[in-house]
């Protein structure tokens, strides 16, 4: 499996990080304000009370739609701790598959489609497809094949990235409106052809339940919950599974 095929995976990463930060939970600096509640705030207060319940957060489940395909997946629904912990799905786009991946600790699992192993795998695409049927690839999180695999399980970096974003726009408050019954206070931020609108939620933690980023027409929604919540701890069994290390012995 070719670097630059495996870099691609990366981009869930980045995509998601974009799609948190986007302008709209820019680093102003944690400054919930005054009393009251947060729907009684201002954009700004609302903005980085928001940004500091995900900085925070010891896990989350994120859910985004709407990607391109191009440089990230089309989807993808993952729970992640600040342990390196995830669980999820991905849906990379027409022609590319879909894989199903598991991290706990230094272990990561990965269970994907013919399709991916091909667009994945380069010329030894197909052949992996075939030596692995409906099984997952299991390694070490540092071997260099299954690092990339698993850099979207890293909540530390994602929280990082934000805190040391220093980018700020101009913020504009929304009506009230729910994310799955929980109710919410919208935030907008708008740059050139760039929309986005963040809600948060009003009772409990300040969390961010909705991010919906407009560029262009291009629609991306990101989903969050689960806060705190634990990530799986089963882990398939052996007989489901092919090490890493088996496979290369396997491949000319």
């Amino acid at each position: 499996m070719s670097r630059s095929r495996r870099g691609t995976l990366s981009a869930a990463g980045v995509t998601l990080c974009a799609g948190l930060l986007m302008g709209t939970l820019a680093a102003c600096g944690d400054d919930s304000g005054g009393s009251g509640g947060i729907a009684d705030k201002s954009a700004k207060e609302i903005s980085d009370a928001a940004q500091q319940a995900l900085l925070d957060a010891k896990s989350l489940r994120m859910a985004m739609s709407g990607g391109t395909g191009t440089d990230g997946p089309e989807s993808f629904d993952l729970h992640v701790d600040q342990d390196g912990n995830c669980s999820g799905s991905f849906e990379m786009g027409s022609g590319k598959g879909s894989f199903d991946i598991l991290k706990r600790g230094d272990k990561v699992w990965i269970k994907a489609d013919q399709d991916f192993w091909k667009a994945m795998g380069g010329p030894q695409g197909g052949a992996v497809a075939k030596l692995l049927g409906d099984k997952y690839l299991v390694g070490d999180a540092n071997d260099p094949q299954m690092s990339d695999l698993s850099s979207s399980c890293n909540l530390k970096e994602l929280q990082k990235e934000m805190k040391e974003d220093d980018s700020s726009d101009d913020l504009k408050k929304g009506g009230k409106s729910s994310v799955d019954g929980q109710e919410t206070i919208t935030i907008e931020s708008t740059e050139k052809d760039d929309k986005s609108t963040v809600d948060v939620a009003t009772k409990g933690e300040p969390y961010p339940l909705k991010i919906v980023s407009d560029e262009n027409g291009k629609k991306e929604t990101v989903l969050l919950s689960d806060f705190d919540e634990p990530v799986t701890s089963e882990t398939p069994p052996a007989g489901e599974t092919v090490d890493i290390k088996e496979l290369q012995k396997q491949q000319p």
